[in-house]
């Protein structure tokens, strides 16, 4: 769900290893080029999502600030959805994967990414492994 950078980052890693991949987005011009780029399909906002495995929320839709009480899909949408992963990391609990944990999938925020994507730049620019540990202590820190 979503059609920006970090939308196009989830769609091009499941392409990578293989899944077939929709696309929901707010925005159809911006939906439009990824479908082209990834040649994938488009459904629509309001679409039940039961009949997919994974539902990937890459909106800004319940990250802290303006749009955190808002969510991509409700309880009724997602049930039947095995996971809910929300790119969002801040709050570490957001309405997506308050609706996801209501429909019964399994959930997982977007915090582990935002490390993961700080532990390789740490590696890139030092040469040295990251301390991911201590990393993962600072971020749970900085948001709480």
């Amino acid at each position: 769900m979503g059609a920006g950078g970090a939308a196009r980052c989830a769609l091009w890693a499941l392409r990578q290893a293989g899944a077939i991949v929709f696309l929901s987005a707010r925005d159809e011009t911006k939906a439009k080029k990824l479908t082209v780029e990834f040649g994938i399909s488009v459904e629509a906002w309001s679409t039940p999502l039961s009949q997919y495995d994974i539902v990937v929320n890459a909106t800004t839709l319940g990250a802290r600030g303006l749009y955190q009480n808002e969510t991509p899909a409700t309880a009724a949408q997602l049930s039947g959805v095995r996971l809910a992963y929300d790119l969002v990391y801040n709050p570490p609990l957001t309405p997506f994967l308050l609706a996801a944990q209501a429909a019964g999938c399994a959930v997982l925020g977007g915090l582990p990414m935002l490390v993961a994507q700080a532990a390789a730049q740490f590696s890139l620019w030092t040469g040295h492994n990251a301390p991911l540990e201590l990393m993962q202590q600072a971020a749970r820190d900085a948001i709480s």
